[in-house]
This record gives C-alpha cells, structure tokens and sequence, in this order.
C-alpha cells in the first residue's frame, strides 16, 4: 500500500466518522454500525489496576525514606551546610537496614559523593559521634538475611511519607 492510498484511506475514514458524528443515532447516543445499544452493552464495574512492580515498590520507598532523613536532619551532621540527599552508612545494597532510620543521615551531595571514595572518614567521625558499639550493631544487623513483601514495602512507604 502506498502512501498515498494510506492517505485516501484515512481520510476517507475520517470522513465516515464525522458523518456518523453528525447523525446521532434515535436515543441521543452516536449511530456506530454493529454498536449496540447501550441498554446491551456489559456494564464494568471497576478498573482492574496493575500491581506496582518491585522496582516501583523500593523506587516509592526510597524516595518517602530520603524526604524523611531530610526534613528530620535539615543540616548536615559533617559540615552544617543544609542536606541534599540521604547519606547512608551501610550501602544501601543491603535490604536489612537499607530502610532503617539509624542507617541514614543527612548530608550535602559533595559529602555523599565523597563518601563513595573515602568511606572511612565519614565512618571514624559517626563512630566517635555515637559511639563503636551502635556501628557494629548496625553492620551486624545488615548482614542479617531478609525477605520483604509486598505489604512490608507499602508499610515501609506508608511509614515514610508525610
């Protein structure tokens, strides 16, 4: 088919619907050839909605999580600058803590993108900050293994966002 006949074919086609447009059918509705009437049609009683895949789950709840760090810690605990982003201790790699309020900090975006080199700096001041004993709890805790559900991520959101 070429373009051309495409081009006849739609405005054709287009021609037909403006017409049928313009000649409502007998009770007030659109006259469609083959519709049928609207005391036939199946009646829908809800829109099926999709479940939210897994990476929109942890996408949603990281977000909540970030905008909580930062309005709880409005100034950075390295610099006293305002925060831009949620400064995580333990990677966020790891789901145990990942989510866990004492995992997280606010800080400035230079000092998490530093954090990324030179982790230990930023470690060795939290650590004379809060002490070894609450580090090693929280490393302990994230090399805990754990599954989270569906209703542990919605939770998790629903906890965060305010």
């Amino acid at each position: 088919m070429t373009r051309q006949s495409r081009r006849r074919d739609n405005v054709a086609f287009r021609a037909s619907m403006r017409a049928l447009t313009k000649n409502p059918a007998p009770d007030g509705g659109i006259a469609r050839p083959g519709a049928l009437p609207e005391r036939n049609r199946p009646i829908r009683t809800g829109v099926r909605r999709r479940k939210r895949s897994w990476k929109a789950l942890v996408r949603a709840a990281d977000a909540a999580f970030s905008q909580y760090i930062r309005r709880r810690d409005p100034i950075s605990a390295f610099s006293g600058k305002p925060t831009g982003c949620c400064f995580h201790i333990v990677s966020r790699t790891k789901y145990a803590v990942r989510w866990d309020p004492d995992n997280a900090i606010g800080a400035t975006t230079g000092e998490n993108y530093e954090m990324e080199f030179n982790p230990h700096k930023f470690i060795s001041l939290l650590i004379a900050k809060r002490g070894l004993p609450w580090y090693e709890d929280l490393v302990r805790r994230s090399n805990q293994i754990t599954k989270r559900s569906r209703a542990d991520m919605e939770a998790i959101i629903e906890r965060f966002k305010a």
